[in-house]
């Protein structure tokens, strides 16, 4: 019962990928290789681009594989790739919407995989810094999906007060 009531108090939860440090031209630079050579809807590509994302590599990924495949070879794929990468930067910066959630008491929760070779947990690090009160989880081992390789573990961090063990 404390865990779902704890569920119930929630008001949200996002999911944010924090790559504050990130330079945009970076992604940009190789936006029209990836759209022209078709490389984001290629199986080989996607495959190594999964072996990336988690840390243990015996993870079935079969489900996640076929699901990124069959979204890739939509006919909107590639504009909708574009219009994601060369989106506009949002009305507040990302500091101006952790101030945001700090005044209006929206809880925030940190979570990193500890293996993660794109999102490093020293940027999470860097946030906890502007968020002191914020828990901060490193898990490991976890690459960049924890919610999905690790489920429990995630789900734990986010519901309870508890340390994890």
């Amino acid at each position: 019962m404390a865990r779902s009531s704890s569920l119930l108090r929630r008001r949200g939860i996002a999911y944010c990928c924090c790559i504050l440090f990130l330079p945009s031209y970076t992604v940009i630079r190789h936006l029209p290789w990836v759209l022209q050579s078709g490389a984001n809807s290629d199986p080989r590509s996607i495959a190594e681009v999964l072996k990336q994302v988690y840390a243990d590599h015996s993870t079935n990924v079969d489900k996640v594989f076929s699901r990124i495949l069959e979204t890739s070879e939509h006919p909107a794929a590639a504009a909708s790739f574009a219009s994601i990468m060369l989106a506009p930067q949002g009305q507040l910066s990302f500091r101006d919407a952790l101030s945001r959630c700090h005044m209006n008491n929206v809880p925030i929760c940190l979570m990193y995989g500890k293996e993660d070779p794109w999102v490093k947990p020293l940027w999470g690090l860097q946030v906890k810094q502007q968020v002191p009160e914020a828990p901060y989880y490193e898990i490991s081992p976890a690459g960049h999906c924890p919610h999905d390789e690790v489920p429990e573990v995630s789900t734990h961090s986010l519901i309870s007060t508890e340390p994890i063990e």
